[in-house]
């Protein structure tokens, strides 16, 4: 299942036949599925692969990037080849072009590669339905970050990525450290609040670590640790005003936002 990689990923249109019988079996696909829980159990296989088998941050990004995994608007409808383009321009060199092609073909020819020939452990219902149901809101264009906004101060409504450097935001810390959690959708990210409340309500159902505590910095602060960490942002991701359904960035999506710097 390694040609996963080519054209857009496992974002094409023609998924269902592109796996046919075996790969079907092999990801534990059912002629029941929906397109959108297809797509589910492929990313949560293959994402879950990569998080196991990819020990730095540049081979997780670029595998991430060339199996077209996560949901990123400037990424999703491209190719191989401008995906990849894309991923150079906001991160280097070093995450395209040769570069990207070797990390790539070590995986598959190292044990990312073996694992990914099977056989693969069937997912967990409860994951595939939620993530089946945030692939359709995608889907329809209703969870970009573009769509996202915030209205300000002022009364004018902007994006949430123009929005949030400016803004300030919530999380729990340990010590100068924002703790990063390991999902099993999106990988590791860091989650942040738009208020202090939804802090407190995501601290009281998921908890905190002995050394943990509630912090509060500026959006700029924080997207900036969490970029120099190689990982991803979950803003609000229990719903709120701002984001009913949460909002993701990935690692590679951050790189995106305007005036991020801290």
């Amino acid at each position: 299942m390694g040609f996963l990689y080519k054209g857009a990923g496992v974002r094409r249109s023609d998924l269902r036949r592109a796996l046919g019988e075996t790969g079907a079996r092999l990801f534990h696909a059912t002629a029941r599925d929906t397109a959108h829980e297809l797509r589910a159990k492929v990313i949560w296989q293959v994402g879950g692969l990569i998080a196991h088998h990819c020990g730095d941050r540049r081979s997780v990004l670029v595998l991430r990037t060339s199996y077209n995994l996560d949901q990123d608007p400037e990424l999703t409808g491209l190719g191989l080849g401008k995906r990849r383009e894309l991923l150079a321009r906001r991160l280097g060199r070093g995450y395209g072009g040769r570069s990207a092609e070797r990390v790539l073909e070590d995986h598959l020819n190292g044990s990312f590669g073996l694992a990914l020939a099977g056989p693969l452990p069937p997912p967990e219902a409860e994951v595939v339905l939620r993530m089946a149901q945030q692939e359709a809101r995608y889907a329809m264009g209703t969870e970009p970050a573009q769509r996202t906004a915030v209205i300000t101060a002022a009364g004018e409504r902007v994006p949430l990525v123009d929005a949030l450097p400016g803004m300030e935001l919530h999380f729990l810390a340990e010590g100068d450290a924002v703790r990063v959690t390991r999902t099993d959708r999106f990988g590791e990210v860091v989650c942040v609040f738009s208020s202090a409340e939804l802090l407190w309500d995501y601290e009281r159902r998921v908890g905190a670590g002995p050394r943990e505590r509630r912090a509060a910095a500026q959006g700029r602060r924080v997207l900036a640790m969490a970029r120099a960490s190689g990982v991803g942002l979950a803003f609000d991701p229990l719903g709120s005003r701002l984001a009913p359904a949460g909002r993701h960035l990935s690692a590679t999506e951050l790189h995106s936002i305007r005036d991020w710097r801290a």
